[in-house]
């Protein structure tokens, strides 16, 4: 019969003892120690420790308390702590292997050639070095643009060291980009240019296309054209265009240093013209500005120059400031003679006229200086310098009165000319140049498109535009607000509901449709200057603004 072992095993037998030490993570002692299953070979230790301690990753290496790498699990103390760390094993590189790559060359004889002697090149030593340094530590020019201190130092080379360099084309060009973006940022510093954008508008490529096709054929000396036409009818807009124009083709044709072209909007310096102390002022900043332009060696001297032009008006005359070209005596010597004429004529009590007539001319005066042919004037809102100048406590011996427009129109004669004006009987008076005028009606054809008003009953057509596309603009885009408008209202069902939504579309339109025919005198709308009067009294006064568009 089989017996189990069992019944042959001692009664007093016991299980075995199994021992078991604490882990902690190596990196986060503070925690409290775990226990875990002891196994005298160290690769199976590391898989209990992992279960115990619930690693992500596998153990790599165990220490004791004092940071002692453990190698062997054999003879550790009882009451040990073992802190267990993942991190990668450091690699000794003198046990990797050795790639055929980073094995040494072999060493091969040295040969010595015999030298060969070789001429020595000298750099030629530029004429104008100081010049060079001077605009290139300049902190006016570099604390404004690092591109304008470059162009600096590039136009004052001569063209044979232009060609010699390797980045002249770029430099060319970089020199085109940048000065047509600065005369258009002039032309928006004194507010001549569109005010709404007209990029994507049809009528705006009319009107340049006008443009083009009337100034095409006129030599530079030959620009001499006025822009007229009634209020918000795009003067501005066209004179933008007409500057722009004269700016490519100059700039095309390598003429740039022949026109110094200055843009002044007699609007913006309206309060300015009637003042003595500023007079000298709306004219010099703009063509100063304009200079920096043309001439970009000369921009890191055009701050103290403006400084001192502006200085003038004092009791002494101040000192030229010697930083200022000090290699060219001429443009020195031309430049303080203007500035002492100017001073001169500020203090002679008699000199109010003459005062005057030297502040008008000061664009022409600094571009003759500068080597230009002459200045180019590109004026905005002229009919708001028609102004005059009475004697005051500076021109006490002045008799009688000044009138700026002639003035003005004495300082045009003799240079190229773009002006801009409303169309009334004051600018055909006191602008008495000879021009070509360039009117911005009977441009464009007239919309199709009418606007029938419900209260008071009335129709606006398009041949109220005048075929001006600054105003075939602006009722195209009437007539797309009331189409707008009436899309958008409830439909006949809930004609009395009226939203706030509706309500604030209707008051836009209403208050769009008073400024459109506001714009036009009586006999553009309707030979009775009455029914006008009484129709842009019914718009105003009506409880429910409604119009459609046919």
């Amino acid at each position: 019969m089989f017996q189990s072992p069992r019944i042959r095993s001692p009664r007093n037998a016991t299980t075995a003892r199994v021992r078991k030490v604490k882990v902690c993570k190596l990196d986060f002692p503070e925690d409290t120690a775990v226990e875990c299953k002891y196994n005298s070979k160290i690769e199976d230790f590391m898989v209990n420790a992992r279960e115990a301690l619930d690693l992500k990753r596998k153990p790599t290496q165990l220490f004791d308390q004092n940071m002692n790498r453990i190698t062997s699990m054999k003879n550790l103390p009882e009451e040990i702590i073992i802190y267990v760390s993942c991190a990668k094993l450091p690699v000794d590189e003198s046990t990797q292997p050795l790639y055929k790559i980073r094995t040494p060359a072999p060493t091969r004889p040295t040969i010595v050639l015999p030298l060969v002697e070789q001429e020595v090149r000298t750099k030629p030593h530029a004429q104008n070095i100081a010049e060079h340094q001077a605009i290139a530590a300049s902190p006016n020019t570099v604390r404004e643009n690092m591109i304008d201190s470059l162009l600096s130092v590039y136009t004052t080379l001569s063209p044979e060291a232009k060609a010699q360099l390797p980045e002249s084309d770029a430099l060319t060009k970089l020199l085109n980009e940048r000065q047509s973006y600065l005369f258009q940022d002039s032309l928006v510093a004194e507010l001549i240019s569109p005010t709404t954008d007209i990029h994507d508008d049809p009528n705006s490529q009319i009107m340049y296309n006008y443009i083009i096709e009337k100034v095409k054929g006129f030599k530079a000396e030959d620009f001499k054209f006025a822009i007229t036409g009634p209020m918000q009818s795009g003067k501005t807009t066209a004179l933008s265009m007409a500057a722009t124009v004269f700016f490519l083709k100059a700039q095309i044709a390598h003429d740039l240093q022949k026109y110094l072209i200055v843009p002044i909007n007699f609007l913006q310096h309206e309060l300015e013209i009637t003042d003595f102390n500023k007079i000298l002022t709306f004219m010099a900043v703009p063509t100063f500005r304009a200079l920096k332009i043309h001439r970009p060696d000369f921009a890191p001297y055009i701050p103290l120059l403006q400084q001192w032009f502006l200085s003038l008006t004092a009791v002494a005359l101040p000192t030229f400031p010697p930083q200022i070209s000090p290699n060219d005596s001429l443009l020195r010597s031309n430049l303080t003679a203007l500035g002492t004429k100017i001073h001169k004529i500020w203090n002679t009590p008699s000199g109010l006229k003459d005062y005057v007539d030297i502040c008008m001319k000061f664009p022409n005066e600094i571009a003759i200086i500068f080597g230009f042919q002459s200045a180019v004037a590109v004026y905005d809102h002229f009919e708001h310098c028609a102004a005059a100048l009475l004697s005051s406590e500076q021109f006490s011996a002045s008799e009688g009165m000044v009138s700026i427009p002639v003035s003005i129109c004495k300082s045009l004669t003799s240079i190229p000319f773009i002006v801009a004006s409303h169309q009334d009987d004051e600018f055909y008076k006191y602008f008495t140049c000879d021009y070509v005028n360039l009117s911005t009606l009977r441009i464009a054809e007239a919309p199709k498109a009418k606007i029938q008003l419900e209260d008071p009953v009335f129709t606006v057509k398009g041949d109220i535009c005048l075929g001006c596309p600054a105003y075939i603009s602006a009722y195209n885009k009437l007539c797309s607000n009331i189409q707008l408008m009436n899309d958008k209202s409830p439909g006949k069902a809930f004609a009395k509901i009226r939203t706030v939504a509706d309500i604030s579309r209707r008051e836009d339109v209403r208050e769009e449709v008073l400024r459109f025919l506001t714009m036009f005198d009586a006999d553009d709308v309707n030979d009775d200057p009455d029914i006008v009067v009484n129709v842009l009294n019914g718009i105003q006064n009506t409880e429910y603004f409604a119009a459609t568009v046919q």
